[in-house]
């Protein structure tokens, strides 16, 4: 039943998702900064030693460009499927903190509408934003999986490769793994405080290894 109620869900989403984003279709446009992006010249890795800040975001931009300027046609389906995916990801991640599912597909509903978003959803710049915003969300469904799973390594491990990913790609959510321990250690108390300590030490290594590298731009190359 709970199977049939997400696809139900979810379908439901997507359909307001294009209805209230994406008709006419028109409305998804090339912005400013992406005819910026497309005289950029391509240095594909090097980005790692000159764009320290965001070198990922930078790779990517690039594969983006090359697609413009060879499958623009696509460019269109690109942008929907990676502004729902950040709806898709967020229901999952609702669905854990949340028991009541009416409760989750309402907060879905309005999360879909904040107005303020409209821009990442029309501009095909800004798709990058909602692709790093859903690795951001992989990375803590994936850490919340590890509380829930009696301590799977594994979805540990992922986490952090996400995390890690994500961080170099735009810093925006550098804190959500320390919000979501900080929320297990006072609301769940799985473990003692050490425990904890031991979680937090590789995500604040993976932020102490990107501030330097960012801060010595790509360690002083």
């Amino acid at each position: 039943m709970n199977k049939y109620a997400d696809i139900k869900n979810l379908f439901f989403l997507f359909c307001i998702h294009i209805i209230s984003h994406f008709l006419p279709f028109e409305r998804s446009s090339l912005g400013q900064d992406e005819f910026g992006n497309l005289l950029r010249q391509s240095i594909w890795l090097k980005n790692f030693i000159i764009n320290p800040d965001r070198p990922l975001m930078f790779i990517w931009l690039e594969i983006h460009k090359y697609i413009i300027e060879n499958f623009i046609f696509i460019d269109l389906y690109l942008i929907i499927l990676f502004s729902f995916l950040p709806v898709l990801l967020s229901y999952i991640l609702m669905k854990m903190l949340l028991k009541n599912l009416d409760l989750v597909f309402l907060v879905m509903i309005l999360y879909s509408l904040i107005i303020s978003k409209l821009e990442i959803f029309h501009s095909s710049v800004y798709m990058h934003v909602n692709i790093v915003i859903s690795i951001y969300l992989l990375s803590i469904i994936l850490l919340i999986l590890f509380f829930k799973k009696k301590n799977n390594k594994i979805y540990f491990i992922l986490s952090l490769i996400f995390y890690s990913v994500a961080i170099l790609w735009y810093e925006q959510g550098i804190f959500l793994p320390f919000i979501v321990l900080f929320f297990y250690y006072l609301k769940i108390n799985h473990y003692k405080f050490i425990d904890y300590i031991k979680i937090i030490l590789p995500f604040v290594l993976v932020v102490f290894i990107y501030l330097i590298y960012r801060l010595t731009g790509s360690f002083g190359f």
